[in-house]
């Protein structure tokens, strides 16, 4: 596996390479420039606003209300099959969901509260890491394209990318086998919380 390794590092370096030249751009200075001009700036007045003065315990309340909708209804959709869009779009989903609560976090420090972020983070681990095996073996394919020649060399090395490509499948599927179990927790409490 040793040729895949030297095309890993060579792959990284050059990723390196070119974030360091966009980092040290004057695009990307400008950018930084702008941003810290507008920070800067007083807020305007904004006529849209009417419902600034709305409390925001009811402004928390149903945004996060609306996120655990859009999360329980997405896995429900989804538990029916593994497709992977579907799991991507439950994913986000979930992040977005945790965002909110994390935001509100502390107009709701009840006990509750602390286990609906804990279900959530269970269900989040599980689909961020199905989501990295699904990219590491996109990745291995895309790697093995590279290699090529009759040699055998060649042929052990995309033999042992096709290997882990197999280790990383099983792990898949074992991590798509507790979704529904995780998803079923997590819907529980949102019920439990009454957030729908």
């Amino acid at each position: 596996i040793a040729p895949l390794f030297v095309y890993l590092q060579r792959e990284r370096t050059q990723a390196l390479r070119t974030l360091v030249r966009r980092l040290r751009s004057k695009t990307y200075a400008d950018i930084v420039s702008r941003w810290d001009t507008f920070l800067a700036q007083p807020p305007i007045p904004d006529a849209s606003a009417v419902h600034a003065s709305r409390p925001i315990l009811a402004v928390a309340r149903q945004c996060i209300r609306r996120r655990c909708r859009s999360v329980v209804r997405l896995g429900t959709d989804l538990l029916a099959e593994t497709d992977r869009q579907q799991l991507h779009a439950l994913r986000i989903a979930c992040k977005k969901l945790r965002y909110v609560l994390e935001f509100f976090v502390s107009l709701f420090p009840d006990k509750k509260t602390a286990g609906l972020v804990e279900h959530l983070r269970s269900l989040q681990d599980n689909l961020g890491r199905w989501h990295d095996l699904v990219v590491q073996q996109e990745m291995l394919r895309h790697f093995a394209m590279t290699f090529s020649g009759p040699d055998q060399q060649t042929h052990n090395t995309l033999r042992a990318i096709y290997s882990l490509i197999s280790i990383l499948e099983e792990e898949k599927q074992t991590v798509g086998q507790a979704l529904p179990a995780l998803f079923a927790s997590f819907a529980a409490q949102v019920a439990h919380y009454n957030m729908m």
